[in-house]
């Protein structure tokens, strides 16, 4: 059951006594987990895991809560004033390129590479030139971050 305030009210914040201050529709809009009732002019509560608003809103109803697609995972749960978040699954990322959808991770660098960085959800692995020590790309390493190349490499026996 969906909580209804008064048609010429909705609650704004509790002060310390612990009653709602309330507002005039006139003047404020619904806060956010709420929307406008169409049918008492009151604000009702969005369903918690259903549907949200982030906003202050005169909305007719909640917005339905994303679903994430297939290849993520849930990253966070929808709540009344925040939609899902959703992450790539372990072993893929969402690429610059393409955001739309996760692509798989590269399981190793090329020859001559080491990897610097692990892939993660945001992005793919992070390769350096074995010798050189400078990303594939051209950026520079961060310094102590693993398979960075350690000591000279330019002397050869």
């Amino acid at each position: 059951m969906k909580a209804r305030w008064p048609k010429e009210a909705s609650p704004a914040t509790l002060p310390a006594s612990g009653n709602p201050v309330w507002f005039t529709h006139q003047l404020f809009p619904s806060f956010p987990g709420f929307y406008m009732e169409e049918a008492s002019g009151g604000c009702a509560l969005c369903a918690d895991g259903i549907d949200y608003t982030n906003h202050s809103n005169t909305l007719p109803s909640c917005l339905p809560c994303m679903t994430c697609k297939s290849g993520e995972e849930e990253k966070n749960r929808c709540t009344p004033t925040k939609d899902t978040e959703c992450q790539c699954k372990p072993g893929t990322f969402r690429g610059e390129d393409a955001p739309e959808f996760c692509q798989k991770c590269s399981t190793g660098c090329p020859d001559g590479k080491v990897m610097v960085t692990h892939c993660n959800p945001w992005s793919n692995i992070k390769c350096v030139d074995q010798e050189s020590g400078t990303l594939a790309h051209g950026e520079a390493p961060v310094p102590g971050e693993p398979g960075q190349p350690k000591g000279d490499h330019s002397s050869h026996d």
